[in-house]
């Protein structure tokens, strides 16, 4: 017997374990190196969540604190501002100190036919950020018949579904039996949002809208005037406020009237920030009809609080 077969076959057994360790480590390094090739599936569920969040549990960005002591009254919320290059996310929260209510506000300018394009609206949900997967979605809230984003979503799609509520804006009044001229008090103290109350109208972020009912026996009417005075002076006359002569409909910068011949009732709209010099005392609001009616003693004037609606906001992603 050859005495040297016995130290091939060791040489051999140490040379094949070397061989080994080393294909087991470059195939260890090899794979590693190609993770970035394997094929992965997005959950689109996650994003419909992200998305959601941004919508119901963000007031956006710029925004303002609706209940802010010392507001700066050059600060604007996304809401106010007319070019969408100067947004930066549309959250639609009312304020962090409420989740789940969403502005009235907000969602209007959000759900508003033509105000932002697709790429605009996935700029601003974080849907088309650089290097990212440019999602397509599709946004629909209870109450409005336009959603927003892609009208044909396929069949198979990330969804989230969220209950919420709407912040809306009123102040109806109820006028029976109005005499020639009709004084409507606006109670700006009284409606003014205070911290944490969310029955108030918030009048720097919000609108006021005054809604008029005319009993039915002294109709038909025409609005012939409209005018505010300060509650202790009714001779003098905020000219710049509202226009002295209404004819059949006017509409400026900041307010909105729709005036016919009245058969039923009037409506009038002021804009946010409208009343912007009258914070604290109130604004006696002036109604001049024609021909004028008969007067009636049992005048009622009553002011509803804004209500909170329910709606649900759904998110489809893919």
């Amino acid at each position: 017997m050859d005495r040297e077969s016995g130290t091939l076959s060791i040489d051999f057994t140490i040379g094949f374990a070397v061989f080994m360790i080393g294909f087991i480590f470059i195939a260890t390094l090899v794979g590693g190196l190609l993770i970035g090739l394997q094929s992965k599936t997005i959950d689109y569920d996650a994003v419909a969540y992200r998305t959601s969040v941004i919508l119901v549990e963000d007031p956006g960005e710029p925004r303002i604190d609706p209940y802010a002591v010392n507001p700066d009254p050059l600060d604007l919320s996304w809401e106010q501002i007319g070019d969408p290059v100067g947004i930066t996310r549309l959250g639609l929260l009312y304020s962090k100190e409420h989740p789940g209510v969403l502005s009235g506000e907000k969602v209007d300018r959000f759900f508003k036919p033509g105000e932002f394009t697709n790429t605009e609206y996935q700029d601003r949900l974080l849907l088309s950020q650089s290097g990212q997967y440019p999602y397509h979605f599709q946004i629909r809230l209870s109450g409005y018949l336009n959603p927003v984003g892609d009208t044909n979503p396929p069949e198979l799609t990330g969804y989230m579904k969220r209950a919420v509520l709407v912040k809306e804006y009123s102040m109806p009044i109820t006028l029976n039996n109005p005499v020639e001229y009709v004084n409507v008090t606006l109670p700006l103290s009284d409606v003014q949002s205070d911290r944490g109350a969310l029955y108030g109208i918030n009048t720097r972020l919000e609108p006021i809208e005054i809604f008029i009912d005319i009993d039915p026996a002294v109709l038909p009417l025409d609005l012939i005037n409209v005018f505010l005075t300060p509650p202790d002076d009714p001779s003098f006359i905020y000219d710049e406020k509202i226009p002295v002569q209404i004819g059949s409909s006017a509409t400026g910068d900041s307010y909105t009237i729709f005036v016919n011949e009245i058969t039923d009732s009037i409506k009038l709209r002021f804009e946010p920030d409208y009343f912007s010099g009258y914070s604290v005392e109130d604004v006696v609001l002036h109604f001049q009809f024609a021909p004028p009616p008969p007067p009636v003693d049992n005048r009622e004037v009553t002011y509803t609080p804004p209500p909170l609606t329910p709606a649900t906001l759904e998110v489809k992603i893919w």
